[in-house]
């Protein structure tokens, strides 16, 4: 019984090695369409309300689970076309929303309605995205239904899950408030202190288990969670002291962390040489901090623009941002995609320059989206009925004049 589990854990790790992964446009037609799906489920929650939360819950499964899971496994030779299908139910909804219900009321003054509320969707929509599609490989990928283009590359390219631990790095770093954050080392350590604990426990189950584990992903003894867990505390102590140029200080990071791994860094985590002590054995993990911190960084400058502003944004402020956001990030997948052979290739195990513009840039590419679509299926109807009851209450003051 022993052995056939050795056997078992052997073969799940070999069909799991050598992955190359696939595009970078495949990834991101993929992610789109969960994003239009997860859009078109959000939309079919504001028509149709459910006072009971179990079929609220259920709503959710049919039209935004489902569909992603179909999407991320049987789907996955189709993603174009599944682009395609959903592509003209989101337009006629943009379609709906932008000249139907505005119709009736004054353009302009729908367009400049100030969002007050200090809840933003789009955040909330990003991080449910990277949540299910999480959730989805990583119970997905342990069968045959999942494809190995979407798992985890060996070393370098481009694949599904190797968005995840950015995608996790970005969702915290845009809700820092640069402004407010604490620098006591005993509140950072506190804060981050239930992950560290969730990574120890990690690294002991898998060991007593004998779980099946992959040591080029992070190393012998590192996970994600001490990955997350050192980036945010790090993070949490630098930002006071970047005086409002923490992007900067993040781009600067990846830049330098470029440089440090051209000089044989990069050579000697990628070899095969022996794991003696600590630092050789998780020499994945410990490298690549420098990567995520850089993301972290920029993210929560990110954060700083979009959602901790000092003045409301408008309903076309928030479409003018997410524009803004895309057009960069669809600059930046085709300047990777033209000078792909000569610059360095991503790589999730360093997390190298590459790998941090082409997350940036996708990351900037699925918040631009959700800011737009949370801009007309959220924002633009409040607004409507705010001056529709503006209007009736004018119309009720003249009528009262005119007895």
């Amino acid at each position: 019984m022993e052995n056939s589990d050795v056997s078992y854990k052997h073969f799940h790790e070999q069909y799991l090695s050598d992955l190359e992964g696939t595009s970078s446009w495949d990834v991101v037609f993929l992610l789109v369409t969960i994003v239009f799906v997860g859009f078109l489920a959000l939309y079919s929650r504001c028509l149709v309300r459910y006072n009971r939360p179990t079929l609220c819950f259920a709503q959710d499964i049919l039209t935004f689970v489902i569909p992603t899971i179909l999407l991320v496994t049987v789907s996955n030779k189709y993603t174009l076309h599944c682009a395609c299908l959903v592509m003209p139910c989101v337009v006629s909804v943009v379609a709906y929303e932008v000249f139907i219900r505005t119709s009736s009321v004054q353009t302009h003054k729908i367009l400049n309605f100030k969002i007050t509320w200090k809840h933003s969707p789009f955040v909330t929509h990003f991080k449910a995205i990277v949540s299910l599609i999480s959730i989805i490989c990583i119970l997905a990928v342990d069968f045959t239904v999942f494809p190995l283009k979407y798992a985890k590359t060996e070393s370098y390219g481009f694949s599904l899950m190797d968005t995840g631990v950015a995608f996790y790095i970005v969702a915290n770093g845009l809700t820092v408030n640069i402004k407010r954050i604490d620098k006591a080392f005993k509140k950072a350590f506190i804060s981050n202190l239930p992950i560290l604990v969730l990574g120890f426990i990690r690294f002991a189950t898998v060991e007593k288990i004998g779980y099946q584990k992959h040591t080029t992903e992070y190393g012998v003894h590192w996970n994600f969670f001490f990955t997350l867990a050192i980036v945010k505390f790090v993070g949490s102590l630098v930002i006071p002291f970047l005086s409002g140029r923490v992007g900067l200080a993040g781009l600067g990071l990846s830049v330098t962390h470029q440089v440090v791994l051209g000089t044989g860094v990069e050579a000697w985590v990628m070899s095969d040489a022996p794991r003696t002590n600590l630092i050789s054995a998780n020499r994945e993990g410990i490298t690549s901090l420098y990567g995520y911190l850089s993301l972290y960084l920029m993210s929560a400058e990110l954060g700083q623009l979009l959602i901790f502003r000092s003045t409301p944004p408008t309903i076309k402020g928030r479409i003018r941002h997410g524009l803004k956001c895309m057009l960069p990030s669809v600059a930046v997948l085709t300047a990777l995609q033209i000078f792909g052979d000569v610059i360095p290739p991503p790589s999730r195990r360093l997390a190298n320059a590459t790998y941090v513009a082409w997350m940036s840039a996708v990351c900037l590419l699925v918040i631009g989206i959700s800011m737009i679509f949370e801009a007309l299926i959220i924002d633009l109807p409040t607004a409507v009925h705010d001056q529709s009851r503006r209007r009736e209450e004018c119309n009720g003051v003249r009528s009262n004049f005119s007895k």
